[in-house]
């Protein structure tokens, strides 16, 4: 909360009991343990039990689908004390730390205290090993499964592939590559997003992404299909994801994909120098767990406008088709119920979809912005300064009202936000409204 000697010293204890110091009372494990079960069953269980059938169906032969990261209800309760103490002992070990601070402090009195506190802690003398994360199983071809939560609300269609985690030097070569699949997942995305805003569209959401779990890569290609219609949601998830394999993308959405990620990066670095703290540490953290570089902001944006600079349509098309020419794909569903022939009815449905054929996207590169004239500017009628709060405060022409303040919480930043009449207060009753003007905006 502050930078005080007496806050930071206390922080530093905390954290050495933490690496080494831990009495690891057996009452204060039997009271843990039941905070520790009520944050499992606090918790999204039925995204987690879904994920968990997911994973077994995926990756039958990898270590993830055996020890989910807080454990289960019954491992918890069964734990005796001393298998924790030694586990403690094992795996919570200086060779394993990672200890940050970041924000107002000196530099060089900082790291004098870090030698100080942290120089003495030992490793044991027979650390717990790495386990052995099994086998990530290929060959498989397609398949397709149904996992069902009877308290799940979604209905969600998957293209799912995985593969072995190849871990690679954290290079500007590397970062281009990502750089690259990520300009294809968002496009699809978009594209997805047009659907979703269709009349009678069989689908209210979509997304492409990747990431990996200890030394499994899973990538994915998603929809969630409006109720009771699986068959016409599942042929729209494999014909725009062909389409994208097919054509790429077009040079309009190359560049409108390119100015949004170049405006990202360029207000990340213009906002440098208000960082919080808690965030700072948070990205220092991540990038020794992730075993890549930490990189500022400015660093981050001078790569990225060089990656821009030579990344083109066919680059991005050509990334994407090779991660993706694969026969292991499987066809999920995720939902809260299913009869018996689901799984044979996605299957019908999929093969027919892909025996149709599919168009290039089309290019809209001449379009133009349709908000341009927003007629003759109005006048301002009053204009007050809240003094003790200094706050300015307009009324308009037309009636608006405009509060204004300028503030250093983050550099280079304008926020905007506007409300309009008394919001919910004047909302009819059993209406969304509101969501659906969320939408529109």
């Amino acid at each position: 909360p502050d930078n005080t000697t007496e806050v930071i010293d206390l922080c530093f204890t905390v954290m050495r009991d933490w690496l080494d110091g831990a009495l690891l009372d057996v009452d204060e494990i039997e009271a843990e343990r039941g905070v520790v079960v009520s944050e499992l069953q606090g918790g999204d269980q039925v995204r987690r039990r879904l994920s968990q059938q997911l994973y077994e169906f995926l990756i039958p032969s990898s270590l993830i689908t055996r020890r989910n990261v807080i454990g289960t209800v019954e491992s918890l309760q069964n734990l005796a004390p001393q298998e924790f103490v030694e586990f403690y002992k094992e795996y919570y070990t200086p060779k394993r730390a990672t200890f940050v601070v970041a924000g107002d402090i000196e530099v060089d009195e900082i790291e004098a205290q870090v030698i100080e506190t942290f120089s003495s802690a030992t490793n044991p003398e027979n650390p717990g090993q790495e386990p052995d994360m099994g086998n990530v199983n290929s060959g498989s071809g397609f398949r397709s499964a149904v996992f069902t939560e009877e308290e799940f609300k979604y209905h969600e269609v998957y293209l799912y592939t995985a593969r072995e985690y190849m871990s690679k030097p954290d290079t500007r070569a590397t970062r281009e590559a990502e750089l690259s699949m990520a300009f294809a997942e968002r496009v699809f995305k978009q594209r997805l997003e047009i659907l979703v805003k269709a009349a009678n569209s069989s689908i209210s959401y979509g997304s492409a992404s990747r990431y990996n779990v200890e030394n499994v890569e899973i990538g994915y290609v998603t929809v969630d299909a409006i109720a009771g219609k699986l068959e016409e949601a599942i042929m729209v998830l494999e014909q725009e994801f062909r389409r994208l394999l097919t054509f790429g993308i077009t040079m309009s959405e190359f560049e409108e994909t390119k100015a949004v990620v170049l405006n990202a990066y360029e207000r990340s670095a213009a906002g440098a120098d208000t960082r919080e703290s808690s965030n700072l540490a948070s990205a220092l953290s991540d990038s020794v767990n992730a075993r890549s570089v930490f990189s500022s902001p400015e660093v981050n944006l001078d790569i990225v406008s060089d990656a821009l600079a030579t990344l083109t349509p066919e680059r991005v098309h050509q990334d994407f088709a090779t991660y993706w020419d694969t026969e292991d794909i499987a066809l999920i569903f995720l939902t809260k119920e299913a009869s018996d022939n689901t799984t044979e009815v996605m299957e019908m449905a999929y093969k027919q979809s892909q025996m149709m054929e599919v168009e290039p996207p089309a290019d809209n590169s001449n379009m133009t912005f349709s908000y341009t004239d927003f007629g003759e500017p109005g006048t301002i009628v009053s204009d007050m300064l809240q003094e003790d709060l200094d706050i300015r405060q307009l009324v308009l022409s037309n009636g608006v009202r405009v509060n204004m303040k300028t503030t250093d919480f983050e550099a280079n930043s304008i926020l905007l936000n506007a409300r309009v009449g008394s919001g919910k207060l004047s909302q009819p009753q059993n209406t969304d409204l509101d969501v659906f003007a969320a939408y529109v905006m």
